[in-house]
């Protein structure tokens, strides 16, 4: 383990994830007002009334309701399912950049995000290349575009399958982790049971949606020995519950989950965590492997209850974006029109490669032109046949040219500078 905190270092690191200034108002369902309560529950006595276009300070957050403060001075509650915080951190300073790289890791995600106060990754997986060590492709691009790099201070792991999460145990491995995001549902994977080895070896306070605080058991239904020897329960240090609160990363800087689901499903699709980033003036919303339903052309309507269904119903004033990390890899999975029209970004960003998903190699035709349809489209899986053995690849060239690995030579680079246009541009070629 490479450090161990104390208490006091503890409630600190607790303290600054919500050092942001913020302000509940009422959601875009409200027509004129909704009721400020004396204490949280719907038969507390009414204190008065919110209205749209108004705002109130925010104190915290329990179950259901967001304590508010009045200007009296007097704390109260307004109901979660009718309001929204809206963060208001301090103003990035014109100049100060920030860069997401969305990672060629070949057929997978993975996602870092530099910012003068910060350091996040979302997502580190392939399907093509899960080499760990040395050979680890994605610790490889870390070294190459910030060798000084000591420090990750968010680790969000959209869902655990393979081509999201292979990657990330030698992050934890490599950089000391602050704090690690996941949603908490149950996953009966080995690698997913090594990601949670290693974050629990490595002592990151792990976040999830069912927990907050304490020490609880992380539990897994294959037996040990399918896995390695890993143990079926690990003893997690849990930080705060997962909400949909701001989270700030530093001036002018916040992360937000916009979608948490920890229930379970048949397919672990469903429990992506939604993040948006607000960086400088800016907004990048990304997806993970959520979906809008079946596989369908892009003009269907979401189906009812996905994520992008529910998305749409709750929070379209909160989706809106100039960036957007295109849902599951550009599949017909995701992406439907009305998303993308809530969304209303300027630049889409899809991360594949060459591996099928059953019968389907993402992404869908269909979704890439309803996409340059409407905005720039910057994908990561160009040149892969062609990057397996050049020199400038990030991660390892085999010396056996049976064992190339694709991807590697088409990472995408977008700089967000305050008070200018979005910069695009393709590492390392």
């Amino acid at each position: 383990m490479k450090r161990l905190f104390s208490t006091m270092v503890l409630s600190v690191l607790v303290c600054t994830l919500n050092a942001v200034a913020e302000q509940v108002t009422p959601s875009e369902r409200v027509k004129e007002s909704i009721n400020i309560r004396q204490a949280p529950s719907a038969d507390s006595p009414v204190l008065g009334a919110l209205h749209t276009g108004e705002s109130l300070e925010f104190l915290g957050s329990v179950p259901w309701w967001y304590k508010v403060r009045l200007p009296s001075g007097q704390p109260a509650f307004v109901s979660k399912a009718w309001s929204n915080v809206t963060a208001t951190n301090p103003v990035a300073a014109p100049g100060i950049a920030y860069r997401m790289h969305v990672v060629d890791v070949g057929t997978g995600l993975a996602i870092y995000v530099q910012g003068p106060d910060f350091n996040l990754v979302y997502d580190a997986g392939s399907m093509d290349d899960r080499q760990t060590g040395d050979k680890n492709r994605f610790v490889a691009y870390l070294k190459a575009v910030n060798p000084g790099l000591t420090r990750i201070d968010h680790l969000i792991v959209s869902h655990p399958h393979q081509d999201h999460i292979a990657l990330l145990p030698d992050v934890l491995y490599e950089y000391e982790v602050d704090h690690v995001w996941d949603s908490g549902a149950g996953y009966n994977s080995c690698g997913y049971r090594t990601f949670i080895n290693a974050v629990r070896e490595e002592g990151a306070q792990y976040h999830t949606s069912t927990q907050n605080f304490g020490v609880h058991a992380k539990e897994f239904e294959l037996t040990s020995s399918a896995c390695g020897g890993l143990g079926d329960s690990f003893a997690m240090t849990h930080g705060s519950q997962i909400t949909n609160d701001p989270i700030s990363l530093g001036p002018g800087a916040s992360m937000r989950f916009l979608y948490i689901n920890a229930e379970a499903h048949s397919d672990v699709n469903e429990n992506s965590l939604v993040l948006r980033l607000d960086l400088a003036d800016k907004r990048l919303l990304l997806m993970g492997d959520a979906e809008a339903g079946t596989r369908r052309h892009p003009s269907s309507p979401p189906d009812a209850a996905s994520i992008e269904d529910m998305l749409l119903i709750c929070c379209q004033s909160q989706i809106k974006a100039d960036v957007l990390v295109v849902g599951h890899h550009g599949s017909e999975t995701s992406s439907r029109t009305a998303f993308l029209a809530a969304v209303g970004a300027e630049h889409f960003v899809i991360s594949s490669g060459p591996y099928p998903y059953g019968s389907v190699t993402l992404p869908d035709e269909t979704v890439r032109q309803v996409l340059m349809n409407v905005g720039q489209l910057h994908e990561t899986n160009l040149n892969d046949d062609a990057c397996k053995g050049n020199p400038a690849k990030i991660g390892p060239i085999e010396s056996n040219a049976n064992k190339q690995k694709p991807g590697g030579c088409n990472s995408i680079q977008i700089t967000i500078t305050a008070g200018a246009d979005i910069a695009v541009t393709s590492f390392p070629l």
